[in-house]
């Protein structure tokens, strides 16, 4: 009984320290940033005509880092690497963890 406890304490600490580094979560900040500044070059024209693609586009580059990089967009390491490397994205940010945690309920 005791043995089959440790096991699955031991296979619980394997799975969990299987996640993103806090350097997987840098790096992928980062990559948001890139993923930004390229949508807001594309939809320059949305700008002229008072069209705010922002919220869309920060939805579409986190499920890119999800798939790409592996990382949860909604993890609060995510987060605090968005407001450390890309501190202009913190508000839109703060926004689709919003609308994420809405949509999950």
């Amino acid at each position: 009984m005791k043995s089959g406890f440790f096991t699955v304490l031991a296979l619980v600490a394997l799975v969990t320290s299987c996640g993103p580094s806090t350097e997987d979560y840098k790096q992928s900040a980062l990559e948001m940033c890139d993923c930004m500044q390229k949508k807001n070059v594309e939809n320059e024209e949305l700008k002229a005509l008072n069209i705010d693609m922002t919220d869309a586009n920060y939805a579409v580059c986190a499920l890119e880092m999800a798939e790409k990089k592996g990382v949860n967009p909604v993890a609060t390491e995510f987060g605090a690497a968005i407001a450390e490397n890309c501190p202009d994205l913190k508000e839109a940010h703060a926004k689709y963890v919003k609308m994420a945690k809405k949509m999950a309920k």
